[in-house]
């Protein structure tokens, strides 16, 4: 047999809680990304002139969506390093490409343009403002 007619009767013959490990493993990562840059955005609009205390108290109401961000993230990357290295070994890069890298880049993307949004788009407003 051919190797990418053996590398392709692996790819259907994969077990479907490594394709929902995947998806879910995407899909946590997606939620890191996500919520991320959400948390930062409001700090932003901080008056300068507002106390140091004010600022504190701002930071620390944003610690929770902080961590909750930071363990989606720390567990999509687990859950995708871990499925990445078990189909690694196996050599079935049909697998890890259609279920892990492709995914993974699209939920980057999609991540950079929440960024984009909720970072940029507020200071462009105020500074367009005035």
């Amino acid at each position: 047999m051919v190797p990418d007619q053996s590398m392709l009767k692996a790819y259907y013959n994969v077990h479907w809680l490594y394709n929902v490990a995947a998806a879910i493993s995407s899909w946590i990562l997606l939620a890191g990304f996500i919520v991320l840059p959400g948390t930062f955005t409001s700090l932003q609009n901080l008056k300068t002139d507002t106390g140091a205390v004010e600022v504190l108290q701002s930071f620390a109401e944003r610690i929770g969506l902080l961590s909750l961000s930071a363990c989606c993230w720390i567990s999509g990357v687990v859950g995708i390093g871990s499925l990445w290295w078990k189909f690694r070994q196996r050599h079935n890069y049909l697998w890890l490409l259609d279920h892990l890298f492709l995914p993974g880049l699209l939920n980057a993307m999609s991540g950079l343009v929440v960024l984009i949004v909720w970072g940029l788009l507020p200071r462009w407003r105020v500074d367009s403002n005035g």
